[in-house]
């Protein structure tokens, strides 16, 4: 429905290739270019029953979606993919069959754990002992302690998470909550999803808001309640563990500041941990920290395991083995796995081939805020300042910060492995700090404990950051492919130009350049007259039925504008994108005709099956 009003001037083809008769008409001024790339059979989704001018969608799609089931449990909020799903699906295979070479090792030493229980439990004792922690008497002691046990690398009971302020990475600060869950311990807060209209959105987290963002206080800086005044521990253990406590932010007043009630359980989520820790006792605080520490002891041994779950099992909880794998992944292999992806899977061709692409859509995208009509010269200037400044991260970094790989060689035993690799980690977050965003946000999105990796088939755009990210999959074969016809190829930009548009729908403009929490517009007008198209588009995409089969279920544009302001840029920059490239290389008359029906065609087919997102209540 979009793609036809969109290209309305456009005779809407078929979903296969059978227009080839076009080549051998002459055209009036010369021959045309003619583009011979190979050309998808996509026949295998397609419904041919279903007249194209009907339903183009179903067209294309109608038998992949007859025969695709959903579960009730999913409605009315879940995904329909057909061939983008078939592509991801090849290349998570090509992912899981990579050998990480420090993955390797520690599920190997994991394996025989109670061969090496003497040599564990030997360190665990030690790492306990030269903590100081049995030994404290005072409150201060006791987080000094804390902080050389996480500096000795266990579980660390406060945990850091990076973020980009003033164009900089830093880091904030939180009480972790131990939580057992399928035989592991998992912190219970870095992996929000920051909720709102954008929960779908395929990564998101708590630095994606603004007025969270705004909220980040120095722990230090007595100038607010975030202070040494109110946060005198954490400030200990903060300089204990090697940090300036300056360069470190805590989330303090957030939901005053935005007028919600701060006595919700929401307002009091991100530090009622912290609070309780700061307000016990020492000897109290002694035996949580050994809590914390003990969680650590199902990697020495099988028997340590069992002592542990005969623990659990007053709350009918069970440590089990089988999350070991997905949970060192999570938080402590992100960077390897995606070190190996890069090395492996994407090669210099690649990488030039998806910053070439992007360069277009950024020319196409200028050009349009140049030409603006409703904007002010102060918000031209701000959106294009933006542009300029955003970290495009396309397929891997340059150059990975070595002190972040992790190197268990010399290791002999698990536990022995996990404490050398979350070191590593808390070297990693020390190199980090400070560092310029525009060069550097992509490691930090790697190390941050929120499940990206190289690995992922994903593309996203993160606000705090100012920076898109284009992961191998949408820069490799098959999702783009030198050989196919050039139409299949640049509906790929489809997906940059969605990301980069990111950066200026209803949640990226109301952060600058820098990524911090400023809105765009230089006036009122401005803001007024972007609300109002907003308004416009919202009551568009609400019209639609969202599914073929049960009409009247309407889309709610409310809760999907961010991704629909993201769709329509999109495909209208990449579209630009296209008929630039047809010009500059001479298709015209009946073969450029062609083409652009091809490119419509392909984007029925690819785009429209990947974002078919249902969000229908109110």
């Amino acid at each position: 429905m979009l793609v036809t009003i969109l290209f309305c001037g456009l005779t809407l083809s078929s979903c296969t290739d059978d227009d080839d008769v076009a080549a051998n008409r002459p055209e009036p001024d010369g021959p045309s270019a003619v583009d011979n790339g190979t050309w998808k059979d996509l026949s295998q989704y397609m419904d041919t029953s279903v007249n194209p001018g009907d339903d183009f969608f179903m067209y294309c799609n109608g038998t992949y979606w007859k025969n695709t089931s959903v579960s009730a449990s999913l409605l009315p909020q879940y995904e329909i993919t057909g061939y983008t799903n078939d592509l991801a699906m090849a290349f998570s295979k090509k992912v899981e069959d990579l050998k990480v070479p420090v993955k390797v090792k520690f599920l190997a030493d994991y394996e025989k754990r109670d061969q090496t229980a003497a040599q564990a439990q030997q360190l665990y004792d030690k790492v306990l002992l030269n903590s100081g922690l049995d030994a404290a008497t005072t409150k201060e002691e006791a987080w000094k302690a804390a902080a050389r046990l996480a500096k000795a690398g266990a579980f660390m009971m406060i945990r850091l998470v990076p973020f980009s302020k003033g164009g900089n990475i830093r880091f904030y600060a939180y009480g972790d909550e131990i939580e057992y869950m399928s035989g592991i311990s998992f912190g219970g807060h870095g992996d929000s999803d920051g909720g709102g209209a954008d929960a779908h959105h395929a990564r998101r987290s708590p630095t994606y808001d603004a007025a969270f963002v705004s909220s980040l206080q120095p722990v230090s800086n007595a100038t607010r309640s975030v202070s040494e005044t109110e946060w005198p521990l954490l400030v200990t253990y903060l300089k204990e563990l090697g940090f300036n406590p300056e360069e470190v932010y805590t989330v303090s007043d957030y939901f005053t500041q935005i007028g919600s009630d701060p006595k919700s359980d929401n307002a009091t989520e991100y530090n009622k941990v912290l609070k309780t820790m700061q307000d016990m006792d020492v000897e109290d605080f002694k035996n949580l920290a050994k809590s914390y520490f003990r969680a650590d002891t199902t990697f020495i041994s099988t028997g340590a395991m069992a002592a542990v779950n005969k623990e659990l099992a007053k709350d009918a909880k069970e440590v089990s083995k089988t999350s070991i794998e997905p949970y060192m992944d999570k938080y402590y292999f992100s960077y390897d796995i995606s070190k190996e992806v890069g090395d492996k899977l994407v090669s210099a061709d690649d990488i030039l081939h998806g910053e070439q692409a992007v360069q277009e859509i950024m020319d196409v995208f200028t050009e349009r805020i140049k030409n603006n009509t409703w904007l002010s010269e102060g918000s031209k200037k701000n959106a294009l300042e933006k542009l300029n400044n955003m970290a495009i991260n396309v397929g891997r970094p340059d150059k990975w910060i070595s002190e972040a790989l992790n190197n268990i060689e010399g290791c002999t035993n698990a536990l022995e492995d996990l404490y050398s690799i979350r070191k590593t980690r808390l070297n990693a977050y020390k190199i980090l700090n400070g560092k310029p965003t525009k060069q550097y946000s992509l490691h930090a999105m790697l190390m941050d404990n929120s499940d990206t990796t190289l690995g992922e088939p994903n593309a996203f755009y993160q606000p705090n950051y100012n920076s898109i990210n284009l992961l191998p999959f949408f820069i490799t074969s098959p999702w783009y492919d030198a050989s196919q016809n050039s139409a299949i190829n640049y509906e790929t930009y489809n997906t940059f130009g969605h990301e980069i548009t990111h950066g200026f729908d209803t949640d990226g403009s109301k952060f600058d350049k820098n990524g911090d929490p400023n809105a765009l517009w230089a006036t009122q007008a401005d803001s007024e007259e972007f609300d109002r198209r907003a308004k416009q588009l919202i009551a568009w995409y609400s019209s639609f039925d969202l599914l073929p089969e049960t009409p009247g279920l309407k889309a709610n544009g409310e809760k999907t504008i961010p991704e629909d302001i993201a769709d329509l840029g999109g495909m209208e920059l990449a579209y630009q994108c296209y008929n630039n490239y047809l010009d500059k290389n001479g298709f015209k008359g009946e073969q450029k005709q062609l083409q652009l029906k091809r490119y419509i065609s392909t984007i029925t087919s690819l785009a429209l099956t990947d974002r078919m997102v249902l969000m229908s209540t109110p």
